[in-house]
């Protein structure tokens, strides 16, 4: 059977999706409780949650790399390497621009 892209719209990326979201909310999710003590360690805490907020890339990459796996039926290496290429620049963009606030607490805290 000839794979379409309404098979693959239909089929591979709701899957995709629901695997990517795991993967990724795996990674943001904090299981633990910190006693905050210091300005120091609550702007740390802060910068951390934000950074760990920042998974569209990771999704896209994954999203994305899925699509060229599927359609040039070269298996999940594209996928995998979407998601590990989005989770860099994930974590680029959320210094950089998205937690620009946290970073400057950070540094005037004392890092």
């Amino acid at each position: 059977m000839k794979l379409t892209l309404i098979h693959f719209i239909a089929f591979t990326i709701p899957i995709q999706i629901r695997a990517t979201l795991t993967v990724c909310a795996i990674s943001t999710s904090s299981f633990h409780v910190l006693l905050m003590s210091s300005e120091k360690d609550i702007a740390t805490e802060a910068l951390s949650e934000c950074l760990l907020k920042q998974i569209k890339f990771c999704v896209a990459g994954v999203v994305i790399g899925g699509v060229i796996g599927v359609t040039k039926k070269i298996g999940v290496v594209p996928m995998v390497t979407g998601g590990v290429a989005g989770s860099f620049v994930d974590l680029g963009y959320g210094y950089n621009i998205a937690c620009k606030e946290e970073v400057e607490r950070q540094w005037k805290a004392g890092r």
